[in-house]
């Protein structure tokens, strides 16, 4: 079963860092990962490309 989870976030790259980061270590998969960022503008953007760059399989990321 795929569960989805959908982030809506705006200048929270730290908090959102943790966060991506607790749902790669939790085991069950398939995961779709949303975030809806408000035009952020600290390192929003740049974490979720690094999370999107290490995730692993079965993990879908879309970012709008």
């Amino acid at each position: 079963m795929l569960v989805s989870i959908v982030i809506p976030t705006h200048n929270r790259a730290e908090l959102l860092s943790e966060l991506l980061s607790s749902i790669r270590d939790q085991v069950h998969r398939p995961v779709e990962v949303v975030v809806i960022d408000d035009a952020s503008t600290d390192r929003t953007q740049h974490v979720v490309e690094c999370f999107a760059r290490d995730v692993i399989r079965d993990t879908e990321i879309v970012v709008t």
